[in-house]
């Protein structure tokens, strides 16, 4: 409710729902234990893989230059002048670096002296077969209290739960954790008691405390820029942060949004031994 009040403020069209129009919406749920939904007509999905390749293409056509399987392994610094970055492919000479490392940005602002407050939380996905009940269209569907979510994937649909914190640097699909989300599948999604899972992936959400991002320069070192912690929803939000990104480096400021709640100084302790 609290949500769906913030959305109407921000002219953001969404309709509080009961169990019968969640119902029609997303069939086969049980919602017993269910007193209201939330519905964004205007939301849906992306296809990751699509959007990457298609920032690839025009960025190359503007100028930029994608070192694939290079991996970034530390800064140069000299007294408080950024250099470059040395990686496993040779070092870089630049004046001014962006952390926009996802799941590695702690470890990247570790190198610049910062100890940003993030922890990465690891979440599963897995996919099923056809599932006939849900051949049509049906909504991104979302429980909030475990995290737990479906949505349509070709003739089937993903599953998706999970929240542990991990440190892991290549996160790979616990077998084991199927049985929890399987679990809660049962009983929230019935209709998919006899669906195949096909196959799954795993992958990091990096968390600030508040859930914001972490955006702009570093006040202790100039040409260093954090654009990071994102949560999930870092591959909705790139457009705007990379635009504000730009404008800092190019401006000085942000002109399209002010990124001041956003900095890293409003959480303690940011800076490494400081």
């Amino acid at each position: 409710r609290c949500r769906h009040g913030l959305l109407q403020g921000m002219g953001i069209e969404s309709q509080l729902l009961d169990r019968d129009a969640i119902d029609s919406l997303t069939p086969g749920l049980n919602l017993e234990d269910i007193n209201v939904g939330l519905y964004v007509p205007g939301d849906g999905n992306i296809e990751p893989h699509s959007i990457l390749t298609a920032y690839a293409q025009n960025a190359r056509r503007l100028g930029a230059r994608i070192y694939q399987r290079v991996q970034a392994i530390g800064l140069e610094i000299e007294g408080e002048r950024l250099r470059g970055v040395h990686t496993t492919a040779g070092f870089i000479s630049t004046p001014r670096v962006i952390n926009a490392a996802g799941f590695c940005a702690r470890e990247v602002a570790a190198w610049a002296g910062m100890d940003l407050p993030i922890k990465n939380l690891k979440r599963h996905i897995f996919y099923t077969g056809p599932v006939a009940l849900y051949s049509g269209s049906i909504p991104f569907t979302y429980e909030y209290e475990v995290e737990w979510y479906i949505r349509r994937e070709g003739p089937g649909v993903l599953i998706g739960m999970g929240a542990e914190e991990s440190d892991e640097k290549d996160p790979q699909v616990d077998w084991a954790f199927l049985d929890v989300l399987g679990e809660h599948t049962m009983h929230r999604a019935p209709a998919l008691a006899d669906a195949e899972i096909k196959g799954g992936w795993a992958g990091l959400r990096s968390m600030t405390p508040d859930d914001n991002p972490i955006l702009g320069p570093a006040p202790h070192l100039p040409g260093f820029f954090n654009d990071c912690g994102w949560d999930g929803h870092g591959v909705m939000h790139a457009p705007a942060g990379g635009l504000l990104m730009a404008e800092l480096i190019l401006e000085g400021t942000s002109a399209s949004a002010d990124v001041t709640p956003f900095r890293v100084e409003r959480f303690e302790g940011w800076l490494a031994n400081g």
